[in-house]
Order: structure tokens, then sequence, then C-alpha cells
């Protein structure tokens, strides 16, 4: 059993190592922007629900306020009650109602790979979009792409990493560990 553990541990390096070199090679787009910043967090409880019927559930939840980010950048874990998203504030020319977009592996029993709704963003105040793991089926690892847009225009693109949750750092969410 000696010579598993070190082989185990060299490859959670090398996957740490490729996602890393992936992440960096990845930096957001933001036009439409004048405030962005990216990463995951612990899920907020949420405080409502709306019809979003381009999406798997066929709707999209609500929170109060915006997440703090555990972690900024691209890299997120594969781990229920990890959510993962933007916190952003648009120019003026973009206040209103949006378009989001989530692209995502296939997923679900028919293998979706996109998922997408409307929402509305402000240029008054710092907002936050995203998604979280609330069901396994939704942990797909590898590239995912949150992107928002309003009149055809691009607002802000960013591209995320979801990878096996055992090969980032633990952190801890209320009273429960997330590896």
């Amino acid at each position: 059993m000696t010579g598993i553990a070190p082989l185990s541990r060299f490859a959670r390096l090398a996957a740490v190592l490729a996602c890393l070199s992936t992440a960096a090679a990845a930096a957001p787009v933001t036009p439409g922007t004048t405030e962005f910043a990216y990463g995951y967090f612990c899920a907020l409880e949420p405080v409502g629900e709306g019809v979003a019927e381009n999406t798997i559930s066929g709707t999209v939840s609500f929170v109060a306020g915006r997440p703090v980010f555990l972690r900024t950048g691209s890299l997120v874990p594969a781990q229920l009650g990890i959510g993962f998203g933007v916190h952003v504030r648009v120019q003026p020319q973009f206040s209103g109602p949006v378009s989001v977009s989530v692209e995502h592996p296939p997923m679900g029993p028919n293998g979706v790979t996109s998922q997408g709704w409307t929402t509305e963003l402000s240029a008054e105040e710092l907002q936050y979009l995203g998604y979280t793991f609330d069901v396994d089926y939704e942990m797909v690892q590898g590239g995912w792409t949150m992107s928002a847009t309003a009149n055809g225009r691009l607002i802000y693109e960013v591209s995320f990493n979801v990878v096996d949750a055992a090969v980032l750092p633990a952190v801890e969410c209320g009273n429960t560990p997330i590896s």
C-alpha cells in the first residue's frame, strides 16, 4: 500500500498544476462592466425562485446579497453546496434586462451543455450572478463559461475550471467541511 500513496500525491499535484495552467490562460472579458470579480463560495440559502425555461430545472434561485468568495479565480471544486460566479456592476448603458448564459460539459440524462435565463443588472450596485451545485448531476468537471449580454452586446464572459474537490485546499462552509 505504501507505493500507492506517493503516486496518489503525485497525481493530485499534477492535476493541480494542470488546472492552474489552464486557469491562468483564460482571463475574463469584461467590456460592459465597471466592477468585476469572480470565484467560488459556500452556497447561500435561497430566498425565492423564478422561472427559467432554458435551464434543466426550469427555475433559478434568488439569494439575498452577494456571497463572499472563499477563493477568487477560475478553479472551482466539484462539491455539493459550493457555488461559483461573478460580482458585477455594469456600465449605465447595460442597466436593465440581460441574458445570462452558462456553457458546461454534458449534464443530466439528456447531456445538456447550455443553460440560460434573463435577469436585471444595475450600474448603481454590485450584484451577484452564478451557479450552485445543488444536486449530484450538476457537478460535472471541466470547462464552464458564464456570460451576460444585453441588446446583442457582450457585458462579460468568464471561464471556470471545475475540478475534483480533493485537488483544492479544504474549506469549511458553516460547520460542514468541504474538501
